[in-house]
C-alpha cells in the first residue's frame, strides 16, 4: 500500500470517528508527531549541563533525602 493509499484509508475512517475523546486523542498524537523536531540548547543551557556533570562526576550531588530536610527546616524558619 502507498503512503497516499494509506493517507486516504486513514482520512475515510477518521471521518466515520463520532467519539469526542477519540478525536481529542488522535489530534493530541498529530501534534505530538508535528513536534519531533530536535530542540536546540541554548549556550546557557548547555552550560549549565556541562556544570551538573562535572559536579555529579566530582560527587558534589545532594540526596533527596538531604534536599528534603533542608527544606523542611527552611520552611518550619
Amino acid at each position: 500500500m502507498s503512503v497516499s493509499e494509506l493517507q486516504n484509508e486513514i482520512i475515510k475512517n477518521l471521518l466515520s470517528i463520532e467519539d469526542e475523546e477519540t478525536l481529542i486523542l488522535f489530534k493530541q498524537l498529530l501534534n505530538n508527531h508535528a513536534n519531533t523536531a530536535v530542540y536546540q540548547l541554548s549556550k546557557t543551557e548547555k552550560n549549565l549541563i556541562s556544570e551538573s556533570i562535572t559536579d555529579y562526576n566530582s560527587n558534589k550531588v545532594l540526596t533527596n533525602e538531604s534536599v528534603f530536610k533542608k527544606n523542611d527546616k527552611w520552611l518550619n524558619e
